[in-house]
Parts: C-alpha cells; sequence; structure tokens
C-alpha cells in the first residue's frame, strides 16, 4: 500500500500535491480568470467552483512547504481571484484572500518568491546559469553540456522533429539548443541545407498579408540563400512543408507576446518575385525581391499555438530578462570598480 506523502506531520491531500497544485494554477490563470474576466462569474462551472473551494480551504488548514509553493506557483494564481478589479464570486474572493493573508505571515511578501527557473525543475535547469547571458557564453555552455547540442544537422529533418505544436521557448538560442532550428535560422530567416529547407524563424517584418494565422506570405531576406531551397522544383514533400516559428520580435497579430513559438507545419503554396525598390539594394545589384506564399497543413488546430506563452512561460520570460539584467549590472559594477 502505497504510503500517504505527509508536510510537517500532516497528511497532505490529493488537491494539495505538487503536481496537482501546479495544474490548478496553471488552469486558472490560462482559462478561468480569462473566462471569468471576459463573461463574469456565471461562467464557471459548478465542478470549478466546488474544486476551488476546496482547495482553498485545505490552504488554509495545512501548511504547504516553500518548495511546493515555488514549483507550483500556486500563490500567484490565488493572488489573480482576488485582485483589485476581479469578477470571481465573492466567497472564493473571501478566500482567496484569508489564503494569501496566511502565507504571507509565514513566508513574508509573496512577491519575492520567484519561479525557479534557473533550480530544480525549473525551465533552464541544467541548461545555463544566470552568469552565461551572452550567446558565446551559451553556446559554450552548450558544447560543454553535449557537444551534439550544437549539431545543425538535427534540424534537417522534415516534420515536427518531435515537437508539438504550441512548444515555446524563451529565446531563439534555446529553441536552436533542442534543435528545432539551425545556428543560421537563430537570428530569422531559413533553416535549410543542401537538400532543401526545413523551417522558416519570422521576425521583424518577414509575414506580410496576415489577415489569418493560418495563412501568410513570406518575405525573403534578400541576402538569405535558403530561399532557393524554398521555392526550388524538387519531390513535394521536400519543398512543400516547413516548420514556421514566430518571434515576439515579428510585427504582426500573430506573434506571441515573449519569446519564441512553433506554429505547426505548413506548406509554399506558390511564391512570386517583384522589382526591388530599396535602393540600398539596387546599389548591391540586388533587383528582384522573393515573396512565398505559405498555408498552414498541420491536423492539431493553430489555437492550440495561439494560447502560448502560458503564464508560466511569462513568468519564466520576466524572470529570465530580470536575471540577465541584474547579472549585466553586476559585471558592470565589477569593471567599474
Amino acid at each position: 500500500m502505497k504510503k500517504q506523502a505527509t508536510w510537517f506531520g500532516q497528511a497532505v491531500p490529493e488537491v494539495l500535491h505538487p503536481y496537482n497544485l501546479k495544474l490548478t494554477a496553471s488552469r486558472i490563470r490560462d482559462v478561468l480568470d480569462p473566462l471569468v474576466a471576459r463573461e463574469g462569474p456565471s461562467a464557471l462551472e459548478p465542478d470549478d467552483v466546488l474544486t476551488l473551494h476546496t482547495l482553498l480551504v485545505a490552504l488554509q488548514t495545512i501548511r504547504i512547504p516553500m518548495a511546493a509553493i515555488r514549483y507550483s506557483r500556486i500563490h500567484i494564481a490565488v493572488a489573480e481571484i482576488r485582485g483589485k478589479a476581479t469578477r470571481w464570486p465573492a466567497r472564493l474572493v473571501d478566500e482567496a484572500d484569508a489564503v494569501i493573508s496566511l502565507l504571507e505571515s509565514r513566508h513574508g511578501a509573496l512577491s519575492q518568491i520567484k519561479p525557479p527557473l534557473f533550480n530544480t525543475n525549473g525551465r533552464l535547469w541544467k541548461v545555463c546559469d544566470p552568469h552565461e547571458f551572452t550567446r558565446t557564453a551559451l553556446y559554450n555552455r552548450f558544447i560543454s553540456d553535449d557537444p551534439s547540442n550544437v549539431d545543425d544537422r538535427r534540424a534537417y529533418e522534415y516534420g515536427n522533429v518531435g515537437f508539438p505544436v504550441g512548444s515555446w521557448w524563451i529565446n531563439s538560442l534555446f529553441a536552436f539548443r533542442d534543435g528545432i532550428i539551425d545556428s543560421r535560422s537563430v537570428d530569422g530567416g531559413l533553416c535549410w541545407s543542401g537538400r532543401g529547407c526545413y523551417a522558416i524563424v519570422l521576425r521583424g517584418r518577414d509575414e506580410i498579408n496576415c489577415q489569418y494565422p493560418d495563412k501568410f506570405t513570406y518575405d525573403c531576406q534578400h541576402n538569405d540563400r535558403g530561399m532557393f531551397r524554398l521555392t526550388a522544383k524538387c519531390h513535394e514533400r521536400d519543398r512543400c512543408f516547413v516548420r514556421v516559428l514566430r518571434t515576439h520580435a515579428l510585427y504582426s497579430l500573430w506573434a506571441p507576446v515573449a519569446g519564441i513559438r512553433y506554429d505547426g507545419m505548413y506548406k509554399v503554396v506558390g511564391w512570386t518575385w517583384k522589382p526591388s525598390t530599396d535602393e540600398q539594394l539596387k546599389s548591391q545589384k540586388i533587383h528582384v525581391n522573393y515573396q512565398v506564399h505559405l498555408e498552414r497543413a498541420d491536423p492539431t488546430p493553430i489555437e492550440e499555438a495561439l494560447r502560448h506563452p502560458l503564464a508560466d512561460e511569462l513568468d519564466d520570460y520576466r524572470d529570465y530578462k530580470i536575471s540577465i539584467h541584474e547579472e549585466r549590472q553586476r559585471v558592470k559594477a565589477e569593471h567599474q570598480v
């Protein structure tokens, strides 16, 4: 018989298991809170209200360790229920208030509880450390961990290469480490080899005619030789289907608000070329601008991609930016001494 876990001498109910706490916190932040904000408390299902009531009562009854709070981020979810402009049911708001007061009496200001980004079970655990914030430092870390982490050949495969739609990274260097793109496309553009083109990383003004997320025109960069692989007249599988990743640096309604996101497989349905109107390009003897038309051809709905970044992902993105800023300031201060 499996022994029940205990915290501070008290048995832990299933609703407070760290994994269940994390799932509940994510559901509150990604699904229920936006739903209540849009449609009001009547939009909540009775089961959701009962589950949350049980959770909030348990949080007031049983003391949970800091590690479980940090891992699950339940304190952030409960704080959103009792937010200033909340539309949650009054009873749940009162219970959330009691939970926050109790947690703050035990652990101090909850705003000081940071996500476990670089620590155990964090997004960047065993990936990098805060002091490795430059591209060179990250690249060297990737190599030292495993030379295959920087092998471009992993990305030179057709299809999704094992990544589900909606996969998200803090920046494109981490997407490169995981093998969905190559080193050339880290700053945007095409992921390609001599055999074909495999992925497009969209940023800046790469995406035009994008009224809908599943159909757009890719404005090829004039110096990206991969465009000839993208439009090459070869085997249909080789030339037509590519992975599309959108970055937050993309000027598009469909860009993620932070990081880089895999939006699924797209099919090349045609391309056109137009005379270049850029005088600077003309001076470099570049007179033609290629535009490739793509339509989504992925069985997973685009809505699954557009959900990202989720609340936890945004937490990690913000914490990463803060950590990098603090590290830069520390290094700058050391150089000034």
